[in-house]
C-alpha cells in the first residue's frame, strides 16, 4: 500500500527553539516528497511562556499556514495525544513530536506499508539491537530475565514520531484516559481495556537496528541542560526541575 498524502499530527510544549530545528529537518527530509493533507497542532504551555507559545505558533504556520493548533488552558501530554489523533482523515498520518530532527530522507511517498490487517504503526525511531535482532516487529520485553527477549504477546506502540493508521489511532483515542502519560498506559496495567484492545494489532520498525538512524532526540539535551526530568508517578505524566531541588 503506497502512501499518496498524509495529515500531520503534532505534539509540541512551548519551545520555540526546538520546534523550528525540528520542522526545519523535516521540511528538509520528509515535506518535500509528500502532499501534506490537513495539520493539527497541539502547544501546551510546558517548556516556556505564554509569549514562547506565541512564537510556536507563528513557526506552525510559517510553515503551514492553514493549521489547526490548539493551545489548551492546562498542560497534559494525555489529553494532546488522546486530541490530535482523534483528528486526522487520511488513510495513515504522520505523528511527530517537536523535540526529535529527521537527519536523513524519509521517502514516505516510495513506501510499501504492508497490507497486513493487524500492522497499525511504523516506527521511525531506530530501534536498538536487542530489541529488534530477532524480529522487525516491535514488543515490549519478557518480564523476570535479565536480558531482552521480545514477548510476542505484548506489542509495543509508541507516541514517538510514527506513522499511523487512522482508524486504530481513532480507536485508540477513545479508549485513552487523559490524565494518563500516553505510551505507558498502552503497557502498564493502569487502563486494561486498551492494553487488551491493543493486542489484537502490532507495530514495526522502519529502520533496522544495523542502519543509520532516520531521526535523533533532541529534547533529552535540552531537558538535560535546564535540569529538567520527567516523572511518571501512578502513570500521571509530571516534570520535576532538579536544580531547584539541588
Amino acid at each position: 500500500m503506497s502512501v499518496k498524502s498524509i495529515d500531520l499530527t503534532l505534539v509540541a510544549g512551548s519551545r520555540p527553539e526546538l520546534l523550528q530545528r525540528t520542522l526545519e529537518s523535516f521540511k528538509k527530509h520528509v515535506f518535500g516528497f509528500i502532499p501534506i493533507s490537513q495539520v493539527f497542532v497541539n502547544i501546551d504551555l510546558h517548556g516556556g511562556t505564554e509569549s514562547d507559545r506565541n512564537k510556536c505558533i507563528e513557526i506552525i504556520l510559517n510553515f503551514f499556514p492553514d493549521a489547526r493548533v490548539s493551545t489548551p488552558t492546562v498542560s497534559s501530554f494525555g489529553s494532546a495525544v488522546k486530541h490530535l489523533w482523534s483528528l486526522p482523515q487520511t488513510e495513515n498520518f504522520l505523528h511527530l513530536e517537536d523535540d526529535w530532527v529527521a537527519i536523513q530522507d524519509i521517502r514516505i511517498d516510495r513506501l510499501k506499508l504492508p497490507q497486513d490487517a493487524r500492522t497499525k504503526q511504523w516506527f521511525l525511531v531506530k530501534p536498538q539491537v536487542s530489541q529488534s535482532i530477532l524480529t522487525s516487529y516491535r514488543f515490549r520485553p519478557v518480564r523476570g530475565i535479565p536480558f531482552f527477549l521480545p514477548n510476542p504477546s505484548s506489542p509495543a506502540f509508541t507516541t514517538s514520531p510514527s506513522i499511523l493508521n487512522s482508524a486504530f489511532a481513532h480507536r485508540v483515542s477513545r479508549m485513552m484516559k487523559p490524565d494518563l502519560n500516553p505510551e505507558k498506559q498502552m503497557f502498564n496495567g493502569l487502563n486494561p481495556l486498551l492494553e487488551k484492545e491493543l493486542n489484537n494489532f502490532r507495530s514495526k520498525a522502519l529502520v533496522s537496528w544495523w542502519q543509520k538512524p532516520l531521526i535523533i532526540d533532541i529534547g533529552r539535551e535540552w531537558q538535560k541542560a535546564r535540569g529538567i526530568q520527567v516523572e511518571i508517578v501512578n502513570g500521571i505524566h509530571g516534570y520535576r526541575n532538579t536544580k531547584k531541588d539541588a
